[in-house]
Order: structure tokens, then sequence, then C-alpha cells
């Protein structure tokens, strides 16, 4: 199958072509689970060249590295693709891959990172969206198909007489990035002034503090209260503002929030001097591009930054000298743009805004008791709202985190009851992927003051390569109260079972061909030898939890199988004598009857392989190893029904034994004892044996379960 969708999309990609007479060369191509898989693969179908058939090729929810192979031909094919992707690179197309996040339960996000794609992202990263997206609506969430329409559009060269897409892979790269991660302006790209003269007659003002907020609402309503006449106040507010925020070595880090302040270029970094006691700047570098946007109170515009001090000067040396950072207000805005200022250090000082919880010693060593043991202590927290941003370096954490938002408590008299309605908070968990510098995953979620107990819990989408990073951004004027810690047994479970559930099935074989292995060979000693060695490369593999699943359900599979075949073993029965019945008309029951007797079953194996055999030749041999299933049952329910004939005569023989008591001599009791025991030992073992048997072959046929959906289908 996977063949023949290769072959047709390869056929279609060069049909599609053909039909432009070579106005257009290359395709964009699209595809949606493994549809991403099939997208990449026909472009090295039929093509020895490695002709350029795509110029971009975008996955949604694709599995580059599959959970569970269910068979060596989907292996292959997988295995083949992604070696021939390492060649799309130099062939011209850009691969961009997009996971769901969370909420996909079906392809995990870790499976969706490409090692050759040109960038990999999630969908809670996506501007405007900002949550996780399940394996189908991925497909018509309308703001993430908005934001993936904007960058195709974007991506299009109209300077070519066809307009077509760009060639030059950066250039897409730039789009997509801007669209999909981080957007810092309007929602069209547009090219931007790595320079900028600022307007001479504009106004000035230098901040001096750590923390500082401008509010434009403030600035005219003081205006309006002062003494100024009112051509005075209007010529203040037709002149653009410039905050000059200096570059301090006492601070490592600034940030900026800028809310309301709907301008395409507002942030540059720039050398000032002084003229008239007032210091301003000439000109500055634009830094708009490293600013992006973030989820605001009523549905307002807020930008946001975070600036490392120390590279400017080693970036925007030369003859000028990096001084300040300015914000630039335009003159004439419609709304009343707020500014939130913030210096400050991210060190081992007692002053750094990076904290990080302690390690316990249950995170120091891998157990199987792991997920149900806190991996580090509960952090509270108490923090300051003027000093807006904050860091937390999740040290420990495995799997989940939780959030819980305590209080939200008013430091600052001018906020007003308005203010406190709106207040809200941002968090965003980085999972560093350092051995992919092209990964970007992160969750995004805004808190209002409705969230205030709510627990939050973040499930790590990856294994991150380094701790994660919880980032908080904070309204200025509140103090907020948060306790962060590990999250809850079942939150743990269900990122547990989203990772490692592959590893179930071939243990659960594994564990069933060991112990007929041990029930085989009854050798007391290499049973204990073949436990103790089991057991060291289980705990070496840091299968332990996964093992002791493996034999609870094996216990319950058995337990439930006794159970179908104690209770329903003549219900069993009837209902294959009555299809076997429908299905051949010639087979009449009494012939089902007569395959049951003693004698005749013990070649019902034979029988049986015949027509599955035959069943093979006219299907596919998936349903051969399920009809194998029932006829073990079958077998399993015959077995019982003798068992229970050896139970009445066991009664019976007790009586006798009574009575034969007083005839017998001691050596005689003595070999019939042994007799006795030996024909028990062998009839219960022979059903123990067959019970162990039957699980394995039961749970080996569930990989077949797909490819007999596939054919039904098909069929």
């Amino acid at each position: 199958i996977l063949d023949d969708q290769t072959a047709f999309v390869s056929a279609s990609i060069r049909r599609i072509l053909s039909l432009y007479k070579r106005k257009i060369d290359k395709v964009i191509l699209i595809g949606h689970s493994m549809g991403g898989i099939i997208a990449k693969a026909a472009l090295f179908h039929d093509n020895p060249s490695n002709e350029t058939l795509a110029s971009l090729v975008i996955t949604l929810a694709t599995p580059f590295t599959p959970q569970l192979a269910l068979d060596k031909t989907f292996l292959n094919f997988l295995e083949e693709t992604n070696l021939k992707s390492k060649n799309l690179q130099k062939m011209g197309t850009t691969v961009i891959s997009i996971g769901g996040g969370s909420r996909d339960v079906l392809v995990a996000s870790s499976r969706t990172l490409d090692p050759h794609a040109d960038l990999n992202l999630i969908g809670s990263v996506v501007p405007d969206s900002w949550s996780s997206l399940d394996h189908l609506s991925i497909l018509w969430c309308r703001h993430f198909v908005i934001a993936l329409v904007r960058a195709l559009f974007d991506s299009v060269d109209i300077r070519q007489r066809s307009p077509r897409i760009f060639d030059d892979s950066a250039k897409k790269i730039e789009k997509f990035n801007y669209h999909l991660i981080n957007r810092f302006s309007g929602k069209h790209w547009s090219n931007y002034e790595e320079k900028m003269t600022f307007d001479p007659f504009s106004e000035w003002i230098e901040v001096s503090e750590e923390q500082f907020t401008f509010k434009a609402s403030e600035k005219s309503k003081n205006c309006d209260n002062s003494r100024e006449s009112s051509k005075n106040c209007e010529n203040s507010r037709n002149k653009p503002i410039h905050i000059l925020i200096p570059i301090n070595n006492d601070f490592s880090h600034l940030s900026i929030e800028a809310l309301d302040l709907d301008a395409r270029s507002w942030l540059f970094a720039c050398a000032a001097t002084s003229k008239n006691f007032i210091k301003t700047c000439d000109f500055g570098w634009n830094l708009t591009n490293r600013t992006r946007i973030l989820p605001g109170p009523r549905d307002s515009i807020k930008r946001s930054v975070d600036l490392e001090l120390r590279e400017f000067r080693e970036r925007f040396g030369g003859k000028y000298e990096v001084t300040h950072i300015v914000v630039l207000i335009p003159k004439k805005i419609e709304d009343s743009p707020i500014i939130h200022t913030d210096l400050y250090n991210v060190d081992d000082t007692s002053r750094s805004r990076l904290q990080r919880t302690e390690e316990t010693a249950a995170s120091l060593f891998k157990n199987p008791f792991s997920v149900f043991l806190p991996t580090f202590d509960k952090l509270k927290l108490t923090l300051n709202g003027n000093k807006f941003r904050h860091f937390v370096e999740l040290n420990g954490i495995p799997d989940t985190v939780s959030v819980l938002l305590r209080r939200v408590t008013k430091i600052d008299n001018r906020a007003d009851d308005d203010d406190f309605k709106f207040v809200n908070c941002i968090l965003e968990l980085v999972e560093p992927q350092l051995d992919n510098e092209n990964s970007i995953i992160s969750q995004i979620r805004m808190l209002t003051i409705k969230n205030v107990n709510e627990r939050q819990v973040f499930r790590l989408q990856t294994t991150p390569s380094n701790s994660s990073l919880l980032k908080i951004t904070l309204t200025p004027g509140f103090s907020f109260e948060f306790e962060i810690s590990r999250a809850g047994i079942f939150d743990r479970m269900s990122v547990i079972v989203r990772d490692r559930w592959e590893r179930l099935l071939p243990l659960l074989v594994s564990l069933c061909l060991l112990i007929i292995s041990t029930r085989i060979d009854l050798d007391p000693e290499r049973e204990k030898n073949t436990v103790i060695l089991t057991t060291l490369m289980v705990v070496l593999l840091n299968l332990t939890l996964e093992t002791m699943v493996s034999l609870g359900f094996i216990t319950i599979f058995a337990l439930w199988t006794c159970s179908t075949v104690v209770f329903s073993g003549s219900l069993i029965h009837n209902t294959a004598a009555r299809f076997l019945g429908r299905a051949i008309r010639l087979f009449p029951v009494g012939w089902y009857n007569w395959l049951l007797k003693e004698g005749v079953y013990e070649h019902l194996p034979i029988l049986s392989s015949i027509l599955v055999v035959s069943v093979i030749s006219t299907s596919c041999g998936a349903i051969a190893v399920l009809i194998s299933v029932i006829i073990y049952l079958l077998k399993l329910t015959h077995m019982y029904e003798e068992y229970l004939e050896e139970l009445l005569m066991a009664s019976l023989r007790i009586v006798t034994r009574k009575l034969d008591k007083f005839f017998e001599t001691k050596r005689g009791r003595k070999r019939r004892e042994e007799r006795e025991d030996h024909e028990d030992v062998d009839s219960r073992t022979n059903i123990i044996n067959h019970l162990v048997i039957f699980i394995m072959w039961s749970t080996a046929a569930v990989a077949a379960v797909p490819s007999v959906l596939v054919w039904a289908k098909n069929f």
C-alpha cells in the first residue's frame, strides 16, 4: 500500500507540473500523519538524478520515528525514506515538521521531530493560537490554518514573471519562523529597516530605575490637568516619544513589555549623546525582529522581548559604542500604550531572577517506583509583579509539572478595580533541544484572576537534553503566590503510557516464552539462574515498571481466560458450531460434535492447519493468525471438560481409597500413590502449559489486527 501511494503521488506531481508547461517546476507538498512520509518518499520515487520536484514539504503530526513497527516492510520503508531525506536540502527542498502537542494522543510530539527538517515545532507555539492540537484538529483549527496560509503566501516571490516560492531556503524559513513562532509585527511579513534615523523633534525620556512603567494615558491626563497651554499639550501629543534604557554593566538582562503599541518598528539600540543636558540618539539599529507577541488581556496586543545586554557591545561594535536601548512610541497613535521595563541578573547571586527546584534522592536513581516518588521538592514563590520576568529551572522533572496560582494581591495603590479584573500572568514551559537546534518545543498559557486555585498541569512533550525552564511573566502592580510541584500520579502515568507503551507487547511475548522455557526445563537450578539473570537485565535496562505491568497483564488475562473457559465453555462451542453451520451449509452440526470426540479431537490441530493455510491463499495471513487463536480457545475448553471428568474420578477415587486401604499391602499402596500423583501432575501441567501458550499466541496476534482491518476495508 505504501509503495502504491508513493507511486501515485509521484505520478500526480509530474502530471501537475506538465500542465504548467515549464512555467512552474516545483510544487508544495503538505502531508498529514503518514501522508508526510509518503510526501517525502514520492520525491525520490523514480528519480535517480534527484531532480527537485518540491520547494516545500510541510508535515503535520507525522511520526518519523514509529513507536511500534508491526512488520518489517513498514520499517524498511520508513528507514529508507529517512535515509534519503538527508539529500532534500541539497535538492533545494525545505522541510518543516509541525506536531500537535499534548492533545495528540495518537502521535506524540517527540515522534514528529524530524532530524533532517529545517524547522521543527509544535502547535502550542503558534502565535494567536497558543494551544495544542489533536491529531485531526491540526487540519482545521482556524488560527493555526490561517497562520500556515499566511506563511505560504509570504513565501511567494512576486518579483518573478510567474510568481513562485522562493528558491532560497533561508527566506522561506524566515517567513515560517515569523508566522509560526516569533511574530513580532503585523499579520503579514514586511521588511524592516536595519537602521532608522530618529525624528529630531522628539521627546526623550531616560530611565534610571531598575523597573519602570510608562503609561501614555497618564501622560495625557497629567498634561490636561497641568497649567500648560492646550497648544503645548497638543504639540507634546504629536511628538514621538523615545524611552532610553541604559545598558548597565550591573545587569545582565533587560526585559521589555509593550501593551497596545501598534507600531511596525519600536525597539532599537543606539549610541546616545548629550544635548542640552538631555541624552538623545541620531539613529538606532532595529531590534524589532527580536521581539514577539504574547497573549494579552482584553484582546490587546502584547509585545515582549528579553535581551542579553552583554552581547550588544560585541555585536554593534566598531566606531559606535552602543549605550542605550530605545523604545519608540510613534506620534498620533490611536491606543494608549503601556511600556514596562525590567533590568535584572540571571546568575548565581542572591538577586538573580533564576530559581531552581531542588532535586531529591529519588531523581538520582532510576527505579520502578520513581513515578510514585517526588523527584524535586515543592517550590513556593511569592513574586513581585513590578519585577515582571522570572525564571524557574525545573531540576529533576522527568514527566510533568504542576503550577498552582494561590493568590493575587494588589501592591500598587494606583491600580483600580478594572486593573484587578484583567490582571494576568503568562506561563511558558520551554524544553531545550540541544541536539537539534531547529526544534522549538514550548507551551504557553495565560492565567487570569479566574484561574486562582486552579492547578495547571504541563506534560513534557519530549525528553529534554537539559533541565526544562519555566518562564513567568507577571502584571506590574500586583503580587503573585505560586506553588510549583510535580503533577499527580494519573498525569505521570499518562506520560509513561504515552512514551513507553510500545515496550509492553514485546515484553509480554518475551515473558511468556521465558515461562514456557522454565516449564519445559524442570531443573530448579537452571530456573533459578534464569530468574536472576532476567531480573538483572530488566533493572539494568530500566524496564522494571514495564515488566511489572506485563506480569500483571498476564495474570489478569490468565484469570479472564480461565473464567471464560469455566463459565462460557459450552457457549463458545455452540457459537462455533452455529457459525460453521451458517458459513458452510454442507457442514452439519453433528460433524462439529464428532470433531470434538475423544480421539478425533487430537487431529484438530492438523485440520485447523489445513483450514488456516487455505484462508491465507484466499485472504491474508493476519486472518489466519486470529482464527488460530479461536481454535486454540476451543482446545482449552475441551481440555477443561476432560479435567472436570478427572476431578469427578478423583472424588470417586477418594472413596475407593478408604475401601482399598485395608486390602492393600504397604508396597502396593506406595506404588498406587506415586502413580496417582504422577497422573495429577501431568494433567495439571498440561493445562497450565497450554494456557501460557494461548496467552503468548493471543498477545502476538495483536500485531495482526491492523492488517486485518486494512484487508477488510479493501475487501
